[in-house]
């Protein structure tokens, strides 16, 4: 039976997919970002990848694209499934070299035609053994492609929300006691800790509009960008995802504590900092190998007010470039000049303690927060 590769953010909709097709005889693979889609079509060789335009670290028409410009994915073919019902989308989404498109909420007769009449083609194609015309844009085709595929990943997601020159603020957050928990649980289930925490972590970040740029082993990367025309969000937003990752590493705490009740482990905590300035998009390491990142004074004045945290013993500090952005949104604790390691000059760091009276939370958000 055929190969499905089903590639979206949404984790009910993946789960229902998923068994509806498994129940009538395909093999399905999911994957939750284009990232992952990419690496699971280069990996499993499906006959068909489904795929969500919305999605985190790398979206639907940067999938395709990059997809299309890989000799080893450009013909498979790939049907979009999108909420966005316009005209527009849809020439974007042909123009990055979709098959189709098919609107959501899916209707499954509609899914399994559109199913069917793509693998009818693709059989087709092998009986005759006619390869499907290579859909990759003309200023590519005298490059390899693995440049074709890098080149690709990197103008999109990341590269294509975050443009050099551009301001941001970067929040960078580490696992305290991470030593110790990796002392006192086996291998396999240190990993389902971290995995679990930072699906939730991620999940905080796209809520408020951020990019989960790196995960670190302990810790994570993120960057944000204000909307159009709106100077200045992305610290308020940053802050905001920093008080609730908190919230977040405070419920998993007890979550813990419940399923290893014999163990005596260390309070699961996290640690916060955050700066805004300016960044530089990258793309780091070998061939297909490179990852996009963000590099920069930036990201170091973050991560070393994420380690000046622990000396302070506060869990969410801000530099006064971020707080004073967003200032009125939120209460800050003690201000103080401090000196960073590898940095000569001193920078002014503020601790966060919560949201300001007159700051609008989200329901959700008060869910989360609440201790």
């Amino acid at each position: 039976m055929a190969r499905i590769l089903l590639v979206d953010d949404d984790e009910l909709l993946l789960l229902t997919l998923k068994t509806l097709l498994q129940t009538i005889g395909y093999e399905v693979v999911t994957a939750c970002d284009g990232l992952q889609g990419l690496q699971a079509a280069l990996e499993h060789a499906p006959d068909l990848i489904l795929l969500d335009v919305r999605m985190p670290v790398l979206d639907g028409f940067g999938m395709l694209a990059a997809l299309r410009a890989n000799a080893a994915t450009r013909t498979i073919p790939c049907v979009v499934l999108t909420a966005l019902d316009d005209r527009e989308s849809l020439d974007n989404a042909l123009r990055h070299g979709a098959d189709g498109m098919l609107l959501k909420p899916v209707q499954t007769e509609a899914l399994l035609q559109a199913i069917a009449g793509r693998l009818e083609v693709l059989s087709a194609r092998k009986h005759v053994g006619v390869r499907a015309v290579p859909r990759t844009p003309p200023d590519l085709t005298e490059k390899s492609d693995e440049d074709e595929l890098n080149e690709v990943l990197l103008q999109s997601s990341v590269r294509a929300r975050f443009k050099e020159s551009r301001e941001v603020s970067v929040l960078f957050s580490d696992i305290r006691n991470f030593s110790r928990l990796s002392e006192m649980l086996p291998a396999s289930d240190l990993a389902e800790v971290l995995q679990q925490y930072y699906e939730r972590a991620g999940k905080v970040m796209q809520h408020h509009g951020g990019m989960l740029v790196r995960i670190i082993g302990d810790a994570l990367l993120a960057a944000f960008e204000s909307p159009r025309n709106i100077s200045g969000e992305h610290a308020g937003q940053a802050i905001r995802a920093g008080l609730l990752l908190q919230a977040t590493a405070r419920d998993y705490a007890r979550e813990l504590e419940l399923r290893y009740p014999r163990r005596d482990l260390p309070p699961f905590a996290v640690g916060t900092g955050i700066h805004t300035g300016e960044v530089m998009v990258c793309s780091m390491g070998p061939g297909q190998t490179s990852e996009v990142t963000v590099i920069g004074d930036t990201v170091n004045v973050a991560a070393r007010l994420e380690a000046r945290s622990k000396e302070h013993g506060c869990t969410l500090v801000a530099s006064a470039a971020t707080a004073n952005i967003a200032s009125g949104r939120f209460m800050y604790g003690r201000r103080e000049h401090v000196t960073l390691k590898g940095r000569s000059a001193p920078i002014e760091a503020v601790m966060v303690l919560g949201f300001s009276p007159r700051e609008r939370v989200e329901p959700a958000e008060i869910v989360a927060l609440r201790a």
